[in-house]
């Protein structure tokens, strides 16, 4: 069989791409291989999971964030080398977005989150199917609930959540 190799880039809402991944080619053998992808997009990471099966390939988030509160709450992440937070931009024009994967000294998930003239807060991402309080301001909290996320047949065994 012959081999083929793809790459690829995300567009976000601002019409802005990130990089090309590498190229990611198919594997020869029957066994299901899994691989990290780093992309840059407005100079942070991006990390998404590429499984491969054969000539199949899915490419995923392990998490997704979706702000269901009604505030307005802008997810951010560290970056750029400033100490400073930058916004998650949403891609495909939709108000899903890849949840960055940063881990605490736990080594537990988090997500910083952000209300308007508010510092950003460290909110500890739930386990699947878990819930999670979340102090945004002195008269804000809210809580964070992740649930997982069904995936096609070609990616049985990958985990992935939405928050």
């Amino acid at each position: 069989a012959e081999e083929i190799s793809v790459s690829f880039s995300l567009t976000d809402s601002e019409e802005k791409s990130t990089s090309w991944s590498f190229p990611l080619r198919s594997v020869t053998s029957q066994r299901t291989v899994e691989s990290q992808i780093e992309l840059t997009h407005r100079g942070m990471y991006l990390y998404l999971t590429a499984h491969r099966h054969g000539r199949e390939v899915v490419i995923y988030s392990r998490w997704w964030f979706v702000n269901s509160t009604g505030l307005d709450i802008q997810l951010c992440q560290p970056g750029g080398g400033t100490g400073r937070m930058h916004p998650v931009w949403p891609f495909g024009g939709s108000k899903v977005r890849f949840l960055p994967q940063v881990s605490n000294e736990s080594g537990d998930g988090v997500a910083f989150l952000e209300l308007p003239g508010e510092e950003p807060r460290a909110c500890r991402v739930p386990d699947v199917g878990g819930v999670q309080m979340a102090a945004l301001s002195g008269r804000h909290s809210c809580c964070l609930r992740s649930e997982r996320v069904a995936l096609p047949e070609l990616a049985r065994g990958a985990t992935c959540s939405l928050v």
